[in-house]
């Protein structure tokens, strides 16, 4: 007998493989510097931590790149490696990669869009050792609300092992039914599932909506008392959100016990029938599908206490606080609202205010929606102009005082009219010569024109009112030769001055006589 040997060369195997994960699989790179045979082919080696037997794909390995079908092994944990081989032999294995398949949806809702989520549909029901994830968006101004289905994994004391884990609800594990639904209080929704190594159907059912997220807290509350009733009103929402009822909370002080009224509409009427005289504190928020709104914060408003009423121009108003044997009521607050018409304004002015006064007037005090400031004390006289065609009042006293209190006059006047143009200043032997042109703001709201002047930017001021009419003036500078004037000036209406005009400096004549004639030096 005779045994013959042949020597031939070690088989080459395929190197540098590496891996990149998409959606449906993963697509294997390699380098091959080997020969290439008729029946030569490369193996790529597949072992899934839920599979016994490794998952072959036959490849020609002078391919260099191959892409595998994970589809049914999502969210698991693949180790790969290649050996080139042939009928009779094989090579020695290239490197191994660890990689994890992909095992995640996306999903974009527009504004009230549903979707309907199953881990069926990515997973089927028989995936261990898988990890998957589900992010859901919408627009920016909106939440998520989900409601669960169903929720089918191993019961786990701990949600270690097995578990959901949603963006603010946390881990869930074992069977749940029904539940929700729940708003998250963002525009993303993350839904991690770890099912364990069991091959038990592991799934969940969601359902999950973009909604409205809270609006702002509504805004212009306005409180007034009207007979046996205070009247609630609010600005409604002006934006794309529906708004699907608003929730009025008033407490009655000092017992303050919680009242809670629900309306589809912008106002509410309170009885006050049984609560005459109480102090009512007011709040206001709005309810979409995504929660409740924060609360407005609290108006407050006693019941038969102030009075509200629309001027016309040049009509007044007259406000003067109640008052019992000469002294003002103690423990009230009272609101009166003016209003006028929409091109008006409202002058306000308090005299004879006579009332306790307490630092930061945290005691008795009168105050305007048009400043945060109070006003308490005595001979504490004051004008203003409203900077709206309405304004309140509110008149809120303790339970001790001594004093008379204050009368107030509202009238609806024009409002001021824009500061006089081009003013200009020039010397002459007889005084420092002013003119000016007509305002061109509200030109037909003037009622006339003061002018100032200082010496030497001196803090005593002259001032001169002059008629609508009048387009110049003349200051006498014969006292003051040679001496610089300060001037300006404005342009006064109805309710109030224009905006002052820039300040002009202007040195007056100081008289020279040369060839008989005066010349200004």
């Amino acid at each position: 007998s005779c045994l013959s040997l042949t020597a031939i060369p070690a088989l080459e195997g395929p190197s540098d493989v590496n891996g990149t994960v998409d959606h449906d699989g993963i697509t294997i790179t390699w380098t091959w510097a080997g020969r290439d045979f008729t029946s030569l082919q490369c193996a790529l080696v597949q072992r899934y931590d839920s599979e016994i037997a490794p998952v072959w794909d036959l490849v020609p390995c002078n391919m260099s790149v191959h892409h595998i079908n994970t589809t049914r092994h999502r969210g698991q944990i693949v180790n790969i490696y290649m050996t080139a081989l042939t009928p009779y032999w094989h090579s020695n294995a290239s490197n191994t990669i660890q990689l994890r398949t992909d095992c995640s949806q996306h999903y974009f809702l527009d504004s009230g869009e549903t979707v309907a989520i199953s881990s069926r549909d990515l997973l089927g029901v028989n995936s261990p050792d898988a990890e998957c994830r589900w992010n859901i968006n919408t627009i920016a101004d909106n939440f998520l609300k989900i409601h669960i289905d169903h929720v089918t994994l191993a019961d786990d004391i701990d949600c270690s092992k097995e578990y959901l884990m949603l963006t603010e609800l946390g881990k869930l594990c074992g069977k749940v039914q029904q539940d929700g639904p729940h708003v998250i209080h963002s525009n993303h929704l993350e839904i991690f599932m770890k099912i364990g190594k069991t091959k038990d159907g592991k799934d969940f059912n969601f359902t999950i909506s973009s909604v409205d997220s809270p609006t702002d807290p509504p805004t212009g509350v306005r409180l007034h008392t009207d007979g046996n009733h205070v009247n609630v009103s609010w600005d409604g929402h002006h934006g794309n959100k529906t708004i699907l009822e608003y929730i009025i909370v008033y407490d009655v002080i000092p017992d303050r016990p919680s009242n809670v009224i629900f309306t589809n509409y912008t106002s509410v009427r309170i009885d006050t029938s049984k609560i005459s005289g109480k102090m009512l504190a007011v709040r206001v928020a709005s309810k979409t599908e995504g929660g409740k709104s924060n609360f407005s914060r609290d108006g407050f408003v006693r019941s038969n206490c102030g009075a509200s009423r629309l001027l016309k121009h040049r009509e007044t108003m007259f406000i003067i606080a109640p008052t019992v044997n000469g002294r003002y009521q103690s423990d009230v607050v009272c609101k009166w609202t003016v209003q006028t018409e929409q091109n008006l304004k409202l002058l306000v002015t308090f005299e004879n205010v006579s009332m306790e006064e307490s630092p930061g007037c945290n005691k008795d005090y009168i105050q305007t929606s048009s400043s945060k400031n109070r006003l308490c004390g005595r001979n504490t006289n004051t004008t203003f102009v409203s900077k709206a065609n309405d304004i309140q009042i509110l008149f809120v006293t303790d339970e001790s005082n001594e004093e008379f209190g204050f009368i107030a006059s509202v009238t609806a006047l024009l409002p001021a009219p824009g500061q006089p143009e081009n003013l200009k200043v020039k010397t002459s032997p007889y005084g420092i010569l002013v003119t000016w042109e007509k305002p061109k703001i509200h030109p037909d709201n003037l009622r006339g024109y003061t002018i100032y002047y200082s010496i030497n930017d001196t803090d005593h001021v002259t001032s001169v009112r002059l008629s609508a009419t009048t387009s110049h003036f003349l200051i006498d500078t014969s006292c003051n030769p040679g001496v610089e004037f300060t001037i300006w000036g404005v342009a006064n209406g109805e309710s109030k001055s224009s905006a002052q005009t820039p300040r002009l400096t202007q040195r007056s004549c100081k008289e020279i006589f040369i060839d008989n004639q005066v010349i200004c030096q």
